[in-house]
Order: structure tokens, then C-alpha cells, then sequence
């Protein structure tokens, strides 16, 4: 009997070493996972006298969050990056054109656990081809389903870019953000413009159909991709589902 109870504590307090010691070997992620990004085509310029990369200064205050912070840039930068307590930080990724020759600095430390994405276009503004290549591509590559901010400038300012919310109020976010806005081949507003399509300058409607040819030809014919149409406003973007409103 006493043989008994001896072997069920000794496998008790075995069990508990075992887990102490894993909670110390790992780190261990909750289910609040957010993705933010930020980018710049350049940092800042240290203050005179002092030496040193550009620099950009990024916040992240979210208490209970475990951060996925993407940085971006064309030029190297110098990230000095600042998490509030209770921010836990999963993973770090340097992407963009400036992401071999950029460096991080974490609570005013050297930090060297960082990715190197070679995928990522750099981008600095919320808008464009690879902005939209960042919000479409990004999400998939760390495993969530849309970016949860994003942050840009041009040159990278002074006071930093602070991250303290998700931003899923900003529809131009979502991966599918175009999709919702796809007009129908049969549905198209009743617009034409002049245009060179498979060699042929004419007018054309929305769905590609020439209405009349023009005498008028150029040296280098080319396909229209985007169509600004001055009574609506709006651009539109040409896929295989129709035009897509911009």
C-alpha cells in the first residue's frame, strides 16, 4: 500500500518537473495572434554630429497580444522597435529591398532573431500594386486571414509609428477587398473610350468590344489593363470576371 502511494507521487512530481521544465524550453503562443506591418521607402536622419544608419522608430502596445510585425523599406534602416509591457512579440520579419542591409534594435537591444523575406515587395504607402501584394500574400504566409494594421511613409517619422489597434474598420485591408466591387461582363456601365486593343485603336465599351475604328494607329500598340471613366470618377481594373472598380 505505502509502495503505492510512494510510485503515484513519485510520478506526480515527475510530471510536474517535466512541465516546469517545458515552460521554461518554449514559448508558448495564445490564440490572440495579430499581424501588423510597416514600411518606408527611408529612415530618418540621425541629429547632427551623431553616427549611424537611418533611422525608424516603431511602437507596438498591445497587452496581451501576440505580435507578428512585418518591417519594411527600400533603403536600409536601422528599426528600433519598443513593445509596452505585456506585448509579446512571435516573430519578426524584415521584407522589402533594404531588408539585407537593415538592423533592429528591440527595447534598446540588438536583436538578431528576425526573418529576411525575400517575397515581399517593399512598400511605404496604403495603396498600389504592392501594397495590395502585401495584404493579399502576407496574411497566408504567417497564418492569419487578413493584415491587422499598417503603418508607411516615405521617409520614416521622427516620432514613430505606434501600434495600439487593429484596423479591420479600413476595408482596403482585406485580401478580397476588390472582389466586392467586380461588375459583371453583362452588368457594365454603358461607357466607351479610345484605346489600342490586339493592334487595333478605336472606341471600345467596357467589355472590350470595338464600336469604331480610328484612323489613327501607334508605333507600339499596347492592352488596356486600367480604364479611368471621367463620369463615374473611377478607375477600373480589367480581370477575367469583368472590371473591378478601384
Amino acid at each position: 500500500m505505502k509502495h503505492d502511494r510512494f510510485v503515484k507521487l513519485k510520478r506526480l512530481v515527475l510530471s510536474f518537473a517535466v512541465a516546469v521544465f517545458a515552460a521554461g524550453c518554449t514559448t508558448i503562443v495564445g490564440h490572440d495572434r495579430e499581424l501588423h506591418a510597416v514600411g518606408v521607402y527611408e529612415g530618418f536622419e540621425r541629429q547632427q554630429g551623431d553616427n549611424g544608419s537611418p533611422q525608424a522608430r516603431v511602437v507596438v502596445d498591445r497587452p496581451g497580444k501576440d505580435i507578428v510585425l512585418l518591417l519594411g523599406s527600400f533603403n536600409g534602416v536601422q528599426w528600433n522597435v519598443e513593445l509596452t509591457p505585456n506585448t509579446r512579440l512571435e516573430k519578426l520579419v524584415l521584407y522589402g529591398n533594404g531588408r539585407s542591409s537593415s538592423r533592429v534594435v528591440l527595447n534598446e537591444k540588438t536583436f538578431e532573431r528576425f526573418e529576411r523575406n525575400e517575397t515581399i515587395p517593399y512598400v511605404y504607402a496604403d495603396e498600389g500594386f504592392n501594397f495590395r501584394l502585401l495584404v493579399e500574400n502576407a496574411p497566408n504566409l504567417y497564418g492569419f486571414s487578413q493584415l491587422d494594421s499598417f503603418h508607411g511613409g516615405y521617409t520614416a517619422v521622427r516620432v514613430g509609428f505606434h501600434v495600439v489597434e487593429r484596423q479591420h474598420y479600413l476595408p482596403h485591408l482585406r485580401p478580397n477587398y476588390l472582389s466586392d466591387s467586380v461588375v459583371g461582363r453583362n452588368n457594365l456601365p454603358d461607357i466607351t473610350f479610345e484605346a489600342t486593343l490586339n493592334g487595333q485603336t478605336g472606341h471600345y465599351n467596357l467589355r472590350g468590344v470595338l464600336l469604331e475604328k480610328a484612323s489613327q494607329t501607334y508605333d507600339q500598340p499596347y492592352d488596356v489593363k486600367t480604364v479611368f471613366v471621367t463620369e463615374l470618377g473611377a478607375t477600373f481594373t480589367f480581370n477575367e470576371k469583368g472590371f473591378a472598380k478601384r
